[in-house]
């Protein structure tokens, strides 16, 4: 079970998929009101949206 969930997280991190997913929903804005969060990705989100390692957690802050 962890393979395939590590495989499909590298897959949409490597395609991009994850971060094209968190702009839809973080930068652009959503139904019903049409409201923008606007919360850019950070650099910690995006260490911890990388393709996927064995890393404790922490580690994603100071990749």
């Amino acid at each position: 079970m962890k393979k395939i969930g590590d495989d499909t997280i590298a897959r949409r991190a490597r395609s991009g998929g994850l971060a094209r997913r968190y702009d839809q929903w973080s930068m652009q804005p959503t139904p019903p009101s049409n409201t923008a969060i606007d919360l850019p990705l950070s650099e910690a989100m995006k260490a911890s949206i990388a393709p996927p390692d064995d890393r404790p957690v922490e580690a994603c802050a100071n990749p």
